[in-house]
């Protein structure tokens, strides 16, 4: 609702001559890549006569948006999600194309290096895989694309699907997504290995008797009702989780949370639980595998 609310403000004003590129690139400092301060990322809504947000509404914003710098916002990220096209920025010839695919590929290595920026990486692929295949098809890249406000051409989608590096069937693979932005595969499955093996303590721990509010205060030590990035590299020593604190980062970065370095215990339980209902997943794809192997060598 205060997306669509924006999204009205912004026509608004665009109608009434000014141009939100403009006015948040005014602000941009220079070599920014798109990010502005908090207190400037507003101060652009203001100019353009935005109805006034409250704090949680701005607080979800700066969540949703977050720059690669601390406590920054990315303002075309911002802006494309709600349509908001450049002036001009159709792709109607290979060079403004080629100009659109630098920029996506920026913008996502922006997002990649903004907090909690491999899980962001990873919901955004997800939200473009619309079939859940595992990979996105030229079909699904454009209607993202579109829906974000790019308009591109056959042949600027073609170079966007090569500069992924595309597998001989033209899919972008989670990987290949992943490097795009800048992030290491290796690494990032390393920290799925490690996170895991914590939902597979936390859910032995559930049916021994020891609820979730009870497995998040082995990491709340101070009992702030957040853990920080300390008490979360501890925790995970203390039940056998021998990871580095940049490793312990990583992982942290997986729960989702209005500030970096901390984890809420809605954070927790919300990570916990999609990633046991993977596990779940994987198990009974197993267990069936393991019947028909079964059933083969029986025959």
């Amino acid at each position: 609702a205060v997306l669509d609310g924006l999204r009205r403000d912004l026509e608004r004003s665009a109608s009434d001559g000014k141009d939100p590129w403009d006015v948040f690139g005014g602000l941009e400092e220079r070599g920014g890549r798109g990010d502005l301060e908090r207190e400037d990322f507003f101060r652009a809504l203001r100019r353009l006569g935005v109805t006034p947000l409250s704090e949680a509404e701005m607080d979800d914003l700066a969540l949703d948006f977050a720059g690669a710098r601390r406590g920054a916002l990315h303002f075309p990220s911002f802006l494309r999600a709600l349509r908001q096209d450049r002036t001009g920025g159709g792709s109607s010839g290979g060079g403004s194309g080629s100009k659109l695919v630098r920029e996506i590929t920026e913008d996502l290595r922006t997002l990649y290096r903004s907090q909690g920026g491999a899980e962001k990486v990873r919901q955004c692929f997800e939200t473009v895989d619309k079939d859940s295949s595992g990979s996105i098809d030229r079909s699904e890249l454009r209607e993202a694309l579109d829906q974000m406000g790019f308009s591109l051409s056959r042949d600027a989608v073609e170079e966007l699907m090569r500069q992924f590096g595309t597998d001989r069937e033209g899919q972008i693979t989670f990987k290949e997504f992943l490097r795009m932005a800048g992030g290491n595969p290796d690494l990032e499955h390393e920290v799925d290995q490690d996170l895991d093996r914590l939902v597979r303590l936390v859910r032995e721990a559930n049916r021994s008797g020891i609820d979730l509010l009870e497995c998040f205060d082995h990491f709340d030590v101070d009992r702030s009702g957040e853990i920080d990035s300390a008490e979360f590299h501890r925790g995970l020593r203390n039940v056998g989780i021998d990871v580095s604190r940049a490793e312990a980062d990583r992982m942290m970065d997986r729960f989702p949370s209005r500030r970096a370095g901390q984890v809420r215990y809605k954070d927790f339980v919300k990570t916990i639980e999609k990633h046991a209902m993977l596990q779940d997943e994987v198990d009974r794809d197993l267990d069936r595998l393991a019947r028909l192997l079964r059933g083969a060598d029986r025959s």
